[in-house]
């Protein structure tokens, strides 16, 4: 499944459904066990998200290990970092694991992360609004409202407009758009543009505030 349904697959799909009779079955002919999704997600990882208990023992018994995503998820920061230590993991799977964490404001797994060999500015592809665009972490934590993961990301040395190339919304954008005033407080203080534009509307962060009536967010970039 593709950029829409964050490329799972098949096996994904049946975990993320909770069809435990397939999982057998598709795993017999030929399913990766440990495929990642755009999230960087395993099936094990996702039925430890879920809380499916039940999945989580049979996808065990089909031969799923755990590794950093699983740690992830659990909250097994410890055991994640010592995995990161051991085994280096290819930047795009990094990427994903920190654009997941930043998008749900998961601050404390940002630093074992960045420590683990993520790049802070590293980019994943994401819908910003209507825009299909590679992203990094900072977008999205924007987007989210997220202002420790704002602020832990800016700390670690992100780039505050998020690498935005020309037409690209920032990471003000979204966070204007979807009223995060403290976000828009943070992002400001670290200079972000508040005349940038994207190409799609030619709106300015204040114009997606507008658009969306997000009054407080309006009235603050206003005076900016």
């Amino acid at each position: 499944m593709g950029f829409v349904s964050a490329s799972m697959t098949a096996l994904h799909l049946s975990v993320a459904r909770g069809l435990k009779n397939s999982l057998t079955l598709l795993v017999e002919l030929g399913a990766d066990v440990h495929a990642h999704t755009d999230d960087g997600l395993t099936p094990l990882a996702l039925a430890l998200a879920r809380g499916d208990a039940a999945q989580v023992e049979l996808l065990r018994g089909l031969g799923a290990r755990e590794d950093v995503a699983t740690a992830l998820v659990t909250g097994d920061l410890a055991t994640m970092a010592a995995r990161l230590r051991e085994e280096p993991q290819p930047p795009a799977l990094l990427a994903a694991w920190l654009a997941l964490t930043a998008k749900n404001g998961r601050v404390e797994a940002i630093e074992p992360l960045l420590r683990g060999g993520a790049a802070v500015d590293a980019r994943t592809r994401r819908l910003l609004g209507e825009t299909t665009a590679e992203v990094t972490a900072l977008h999205l934590a924007a987007r989210e409202g997220h202002t420790a993961a704002v602020g832990a990301l800016l700390a670690a040395g992100a780039a505050v407009d998020g690498l935005a190339g020309p037409g690209l919304p920032t990471p003000l954008h979204v966070a204007a758009g979807n009223g995060h005033v403290e976000v828009v407080r943070a992002l400001l203080a670290r200079g972000a543009d508040v005349t940038a534009r994207e190409a799609v509307y030619g709106a300015t962060p204040l114009e997606w505030a507008e658009f969306n009536e997000q009054a407080e967010v309006a009235a603050l970039l206003a005076g900016a």
